[in-house]
């Protein structure tokens, strides 16, 4: 009972404190009154029993004080008055308090940015069950290591075996853009098949409606049943729920919705939502093509598995060994395989990879850029950090004689450095609030930048719990760990000096030249790595693309999605192009099966006449392409002729070489007439072009070995994109291409509309990204470096007014004082070139991945990176410079 009233009156303490210390007083007040009464009936006068009485009891206010620590919760209402004190100092002092909270929030806020789309695309986890016991199965050999692809026999036997260690297997792939027909019309939407089991191994339970089972996934083509994502039924469907039951035509094939995934579920590909999930056994008729289920070489599916309990990684590995080396010998026996495949083959080993977050296809694809971005505004926020120091140690000496005065009242060291302290946190807390505030702007900026053009993109730049811990536990480090040296170094030093001058002097230590040194190498650093990026990105816009992209539309569309067949198709696209020619203002023509500067590539090996291909050649790359396509794009040919209309399936079959290719396989380069083909096929089309050499794939790319065919004369033509060269705005030509395509068939959805030029600068986008972000957080560090060596020289000029006074009243003239100043930044300056240079060229391997035709120590790039930053220095310098140059030694002396 004693303990629940001490609490009780703790809390009551919390809530109502005036009105207990009211309590406690009126109840001192009492015992006093009692005291002085008992001494009345001793004997004692009235006056002298009072005095009595006030001896015994000592001093009142300091037995009240006493009797209040005895509660334990004086500690709050101290924390209580130290902010309040500490945010009316900073109110009076709005310079220092602006530059501070500026200089800690651009900084944090900086690192709130990168850190939720690092959250989002590095750290966090598929929101399905238990997904740390997830693994991602791969395979590797001599050549290669990681590859996720797998033949569905392949899935079918694994998923049988019971030797392994696997609670369960799913498979997956996607199936890119299909066409979607309801009653108000086809449009485009991304697609996938998986197992019947996926969603049950998976955890996922259904939003509305059910998801798939293993029933809807036995008998080929005979369960035309899909699932829809939570994204499209709110986009497609408007969130109607009367979309679970009802039939629409996927690739013009009828299919039933059977329900609606939960909100936040996007797949395995953790960031890029699929519209639409099919089971894999429908993949002929939701596809358009022949079936792949029993193919043992065809390598098209993504493999999945969670572990049993208490397995590790390791363990389910080596179960899965038996299984590999079954199908080595399997594979052995049912094929003609040379020497060179044969060692392939036997080094092949089933790897898993941790499953987490799925497929990490975004994480690969952007966590090398997301962690130098993440260093980069890692040193901004220190720059900001060593700042706010600086700024806390110049305040610091300003406010010795105030400390002074309170030491010589009573006050303990201890409390003066927990007020001082509860100052910088107080500065860190607020920054941290404006970090979040101006990275919660950057961070949406941020992932349009990145990641928000790509289609099916889900990342946002939404803060969520981890990333504001993220951000107010760096604000509250910040304000105590670089609060601390300051708070201390304020509240130690001789009380007797502090109180004889009007301000205190702030030891001249060597942390503070080191901070400053710091400040300058960091700098100089971030200085560097944009000048390498900035150079990069300029080389990377000076590749000659082999092609002229200006004035080009780019649309794609695939027929087969509406239920063509393969002559429908050809005729389809012979008739698009006629009419898209007779445009007004279309100057050419053409399509093409892989996209240029799409990011795909499309080999198939080679067969030449007269030549033997090594063994460990994967062969040139290629192109399906229609008429006058050489022409349209503006590739020069060097030699021949371009594809013409004639270049039909009935005609004889041709191709088009790079000179590349007809370097690499015909000595004098002469590959006119010569006969190519697949490397399973015999050498059956004639060469009649030679194109000049370009980039085709990736700006970045070595130029390969390329060759092109007629698509007339391609087995199977599906989709293909339009390329079209006009004379006029490309902008005014997109609604009539758009029109003039529907007028063949409106129910043909077209996706991926744009330019050429809009496509190559989107295949940069990553670069420019970087290069932008990279140059303007060095400006910004650059910018905190200028700050900090002004506070430092400014606080210099005025701690050494009088040894400047003396020294002009000696003869000492402007320059001379002015060199004096200045000397200081030479020296911290030169320390931090002196350690940035080796720093960064120990960096240099971690961002070479990311350059392009410049070396990571670039000599232009770290030549130009000194020299801003000594301008910078030079400028921070000058007025405290100037300042001290023009000082006046009668008015110095007299006030010292």
């Amino acid at each position: 009972m004693r303990g629940l009233r001490r609490l009780r009156l703790r809390w009551r303490s919390l809530v109502r404190p005036a009105a207990v210390d009211s309590d406690l007083r009126r109840e001192m007040e009492f015992h006093f009154e009692e005291a002085v009464a008992e001494h009345v009936r001793q004997g004692v006068p009235p006056e002298e029993a009072r005095a009595r009485a006030r001896r015994e009891f000592g001093n009142l206010p300091l037995v009240e004080e006493e009797c209040r620590d005895q509660r334990r919760v004086n500690w709050l209402t101290d924390l209580g008055k130290d902010l309040s004190y500490a945010a009316r100092k900073l109110s009076r002092t709005p310079g220092f308090t602006v530059v501070a909270l500026l200089s800690l929030g651009l900084g944090i806020g900086a690192n709130t940015a990168v850190f939720t789309l690092v959250h989002k695309v590095l750290i966090e986890s598929l929101p399905v069950r238990e997904p740390e016991r997830l693994v991602v199965l791969t395979k590797a050999n001599l050549l290669a290591r990681g590859d996720t692809s797998w033949p569905h026999p392949v899935f079918r036997a694994l998923e049988k075996a019971d030797s392994h260690l696997l609670e369960g297997l799913v498979c997956r792939t996607g199936i890119g853009r299909v066409s979607v027909a309801t009653d108000q019309g086809a449009e485009a939407a991304t697609a996938e098949l998986v197992s019947g089991n996926y969603y049950e191994v998976l955890g996922v339970k259904p939003h509305i409606g059910r998801l798939l089972t293993r029933e809807d996934d036995v008998t080929p083509g005979a369960h035309p049943v899909i699932v829809i994502s939570h994204n499209y039924w709110q986009r497609r469907f408007g969130g109607d729920a009367g979309v679970v039951g009802k039939t629409i035509r996927v690739n013009a094939y009828p299919v039933t919705v059977l329900g609606v995934t939960p909100p936040g579920f996007d797949g395995l590909d953790q960031g890029s939502s699929v519209d639409i999930s099919g089971p894999v056994r429908m993949q002929a008729e939701l596809e358009r093509s022949p079936s792949m289920l029993d193919l043992e070489d065809d390598w098209w599916l993504e493999m999945v598995g969670r572990m049993k309990p208490g397995v590790t990684m390791k363990q389910a590995e080596d179960s899965l060994q038996p299984f590999t080396q079954a199908f080595i010998a399997e594979k052995k026996k049912r094929s003609r395989l040379s020497e060179y495949q044969l060692k392939l083959l036997e080094s092949s080993r089933l790897e898993l990879l941790p499953g987490a977050q799925g497929l990490a296809n975004s994480r690969r694809r952007y966590e090398t850029s997301l962690k130098v971005l993440w260093a980069v505004v890692g040193a901004v926020l220190l720059l900001a950090c060593v700042n706010l120091a600086n700024l806390l140690l110049v305040r610091a000496s300003q406010r010795r004689r105030e400390m002074a005065v309170r030491l010589a009242l009573g006050a303990g060291r201890g409390r003066l450095v927990r007020q001082l302290l509860t100052e910088s946190l107080l500065l860190g807390l607020a920054g941290g609030a404006l970090g979040c505030a101006f990275g919660a702007v950057a961070a949406r900026v941020l992932v349009t930048m990145t990641v928000g053009t790509r289609p099916g993109n889900t990342i946002d730049g939404a803060l969520n719990w981890p990333v504001l811990a993220f951000n107010f536990g760096i604000a509250a480090v910040a304000g105590f760990v670089f609060g601390l040296a300051p708070a201390v170094s304020g509240s130690r030093g001789g009380m007797a000096d502090s109180l004889r001058t009007r301000t205190g002097r702030l030891p001249n230590f060597l942390g503070r030249k080191l901070l400053i040194t710091a400040q300058v190498a960091l700098s100089l650093l971030l200085l560097v790595s944009a000048g390498v990026f900035l150079r990069s990105l300029l080389a990377l816009n000076g590749v000659d693309l082999g092609l002229k992209p200006d004035n080009v539309l780019v649309v794609s569309m695939n027929p087969s999605n509406s239920g063509y067949g393969q002559e429908q198709i050809r005729s389809f696209y012979r008739e698009v192009r006629e009419r898209v020619a007779a445009l007004p203002g279309v100057t050419g023509v053409s399509f093409g099966l892989q996209r240029v500067m799409g990011g795909s590539q499309w080999g198939s090996g080679i067969s030449v006449e007269g030549y033997k291909n090594a063994e460990n050649d994967r062969g040139p790359d290629r192109n399906a392409v229609g008429p006058e396509y050489f022409r349209t794009l503006g590739i020069p040919i060097v030699a021949g002729r371009d594809f013409t209309a004639s270049d039909n399936a009935g005609g004889p079959k041709v191709a088009i070489v790079n000179e590349s290719f007809a370097r690499f396989y015909f000595k004098d380069g002469n590959a006119l007439g010569k006969r190519i083909g697949r490397q399973s096929d015999k050498p059956e089309h004639v060469i009649v072009g030679i194109a000049k050499d370009g980039k085709y794939a990736r700006v970045r790319e070595q130029t390969p070995r390329f060759w092109y065919i007629p698509y007339e004369q391609h087995t199977r033509v599906t989709q293909l994109t339009l390329y079209v060269r006009t004379a006029q705005s490309t902008t005014t030509m997109l609604p009539a291409v758009r029109q003039a395509i529907g007028s063949v068939d409106k129910n043909v959805a077209l996706y991926a509309e744009g330019t050429l030029e809009a496509q190559i600068a989107n295949s940069l986008a990553l670069d420019r990204l970087i290069a932008t972000l990279t140059s303007f957080f060095a400006v910004l560090a650059a910018l905190l470096a200028a700050i900090g060596l002004y506070g430092m020289l400014s606080y210099s000029v005025t701690e050494r007014s009088s040894e400047i006074g003396v020294r002009v009243a000696l003869g000492a003239r402007p320059g001379q004082i002015a060199t004096l100043v200045t000397r200081d930044v030479v020296i911290f300056a030169g320390l931090g070139f002196a350690l940035a240079i080796p720093a960064a060229a120990g960096l240099a391997k971690f961002v070479e991945s990311l350059l392009f035709g410049v070396k990571p120590m670039d000599p232009v790039a770290v030549a130009g990176a000194c020299a801003a930053m000594a301008a910078v220095a030079l400028v921070a310098a000058w007025v405290p410079a100037r300042r001290a140059a023009r000082m006046d030694p009668s008015v110095t002396l007299r006030a010292e």
